[in-house]
């Protein structure tokens, strides 16, 4: 673990989870780790999207774990749906 450390390898790859905004997300290559301004992202759509609201939809499209997506969706309507076997 320390030698991973050493090459600077993201610590969320070597234990193999991550948290965002309280979920927490098993990782691994090839997936990548969303950073801290995510969860700001994250914020400013929660302010602008009533919550439980039956006409809004979200989209989230990249190589990444979902974690943007499922915490929208975890405090929007508090489900989610990840298609991406190699992310979950």
């Amino acid at each position: 673990m320390a030698l991973r450390r050493l090459r600077h390898e993201p610590i969320e790859y070597i234990t193999q989870n991550m948290r965002f905004r309280n979920l927490t997300f098993e990782v691994a290559r090839p997936v990548t780790i969303p950073d801290k301004t995510s969860e700001g992202l994250v914020d400013i759509v929660h302010q602008l999207v009533p919550e439980q609201n039956e006409h809004v939809h979200f989209l989230e499209v990249e190589t990444g774990c979902g974690a943007c997506i499922l915490s929208l969706l975890k405090v929007n309507y508090d489900r989610g749906v990840q298609r991406n076997n190699t992310c979950i």
